[in-house]
């Protein structure tokens, strides 16, 4: 329940922030991790079932969104959190089974897309919210097995990909979703123990990495350098490429300096 900040790897300055609890300066289950174009920070503080905005990791100015329930400004079961080039916030409300989107921390311009089911313009317990280099919408729709990118929140232009299964255009628990300079989509198969990269929707050049034990949280930073939270092992690797090339980890199950309990998220700063 605290957020670590570390310069690179193997983790130098390492510092925390965050105690448990539902009050400021605290979390239940901090899930994911933003920033806007002003440099401040959104988490999903998911148990306390809202988004808190910090303006750097020491709880500056903090605000915070949100109350268990399925009405406006509520959420239940919080995953990931995207902010687009406008600044406006998305979310994955899993358990309301929509994605939301707002203007800013007041929860202005609420607006909601999305309802229960497997067919278009449904989810089923929806995991993780992108906005790729265009400007549109990719969510991990985690029990439907599949991904679905959307032009806006209208739903206009659905498009799915994957089935749930083992196999490939398959994922068992997609996680965090990603989206690199050209335009490829990677993926965070979570029980499947693998990332996943294709080409476009359509699912061409599926690529696996067997990332380690249950990877959840997926960064791509300078070069495409690609970041994995590792749940499993409470730590976190670095790759330069989806062959695995100069493999780095860095963490160790514990409360201590550069050590984890059940990370679920990395934010890169440069």
């Amino acid at each position: 329940n605290r957020l670590a900040k570390f310069d690179g790897f193997p983790g130098t300055n390492w510092s925390t922030f965050g105690t448990v609890g539902s009050g400021a300066n605290q979390f239940q289950v901090p899930r994911d991790i933003a920033r806007n174009s002003l440099g401040r920070y959104y988490i999903i503080d998911q148990n306390n079932s809202r988004i808190v905005r910090i303006d750097d990791l020491n709880g500056t100015n903090w605000n915070s969104l949100g109350t268990l329930g399925s009405g406006v400004n509520q959420f239940n079961g919080l995953g990931g959190i995207a902010i687009d080039s406008l600044d406006r916030i998305y979310v994955a409300d899993a358990q309301n089974n929509r994605i939301v989107r707002m203007n800013d921390i007041s929860g202005s311009g609420w607006t909601t897309f999305g309802t229960l089911g497997s067919g278009v313009n449904q989810f089923d317990k929806p995991n993780y919210v992108t906005i790729d280099g265009t400007g549109k919408i990719l969510i991990s729709d985690r029990v439907n097995g599949r991904i679905v990118r959307i032009n806006d929140m209208s739903g206009t232009g659905w498009v799915s990909f994957g089935t749930f299964g083992s196999a490939i255009n398959q994922f068992f628990s997609a996680q965090q979703i990603r989206v690199d300079s050209v335009g490829r989509i990677y993926v965070a198969d979570y029980a499947n123990a693998r990332v996943v990269r294709i080409d476009d929707m359509t699912g061409a050049g599926w690529t696996t990495y067997t990332a380690g034990v249950s990877p959840g949280g997926l960064r791509l930073a300078a070069l495409d350098r690609i970041y994995i939270v590792n749940l499993g092992t409470d730590s976190v690797c670095r790759i330069d490429n989806m062959s695995g090339a100069n493999r780095v980890d860095f963490g160790a199950t514990g409360t201590g300096s550069g050590q984890f309990v059940s990370p679920t998220s990395i934010f890169i700063t440069n």
